[in-house]
């Protein structure tokens, strides 16, 4: 039967009507996967878009550390290849700080986290850059560029940014000497937020461990 004679049963397949009625033995033409691959096709692309409303309706804050939180503990390496880890600083007021190479407001960050650090270094605070950058060696340009006096911690696989769930690069983490998150900074507002950083530092600070 030429393409023309071909018909189509409930189900959607085609068949030849010159051979219906000859019991359930419909012969299915060169198309008779048309119809089921369109429909599997159709179904893959609601259930991705059944999943994207799902995401769009998690709050962004459902995988982000919250104030009142323990800090997650990490072990990154610095830019010589000495491992950090972040429970060894209990005790003290850590500053971690996220951030990247293609952050342009990182780049405005990276002298006022510098005279930050220069300040109250001697005053049991700590100040972590954790980078997420794949390659080291963008990293080393970056920093050729804008240098950095705090330690710089390497996270090429995200999985630390990933467990704290910063919503802006620049994200700061602001953690007391018990290790609990108490302050965030999303972004960087360049006229307001080192202020805030030496008040809650200074708050922090008078803690008793």
């Amino acid at each position: 039967a030429s393409p023309s004679k071909w018909g189509r049963d409930k189900e959607g397949n085609n068949y030849s009507p010159s051979r219906q009625g000859r019991g359930n033995n419909k012969i299915p033409s060169p198309l008779a996967g048309e119809g089921r691959v369109r429909g599997v096709w159709r179904m893959i692309m609601k259930l991705r878009l059944f999943l994207i409303l799902i995401l769009l309706l998690i709050p962004a804050t459902a995988f982000s550390i919250s104030i009142g939180e323990t800090a997650p503990d990490f072990v990154l390496k610095d830019m010589e290849g000495k491992e950090v880890l972040l429970k060894d600083y209990k005790g003290k007021v850590v500053f971690i700080n996220f951030w990247a190479t293609w952050c342009s407001p990182c780049k405005k960050e990276f002298p006022e986290l510098n005279k930050f650090y220069e300040t109250y270094k001697d005053n049991d605070l700590v100040v972590f850059a954790v980078n997420s950058d794949l390659k080291k060696s963008s990293v080393e340009d970056f920093l050729t560029k804008y240098p950095a006096k705090m330690t710089v911690l390497l996270d090429p696989g995200a999985k630390i940014v990933g467990s704290y769930g910063p919503r802006a690069m620049p994200t700061s983490y602001i953690i007391d000497r018990k290790g609990v998150v108490r302050f965030i900074h999303f972004g960087f507002d360049e006229k307001n937020d080192p202020v805030k950083w030496v008040k809650e530092v200074k708050e922090l600070l008078k803690e008793i461990r």
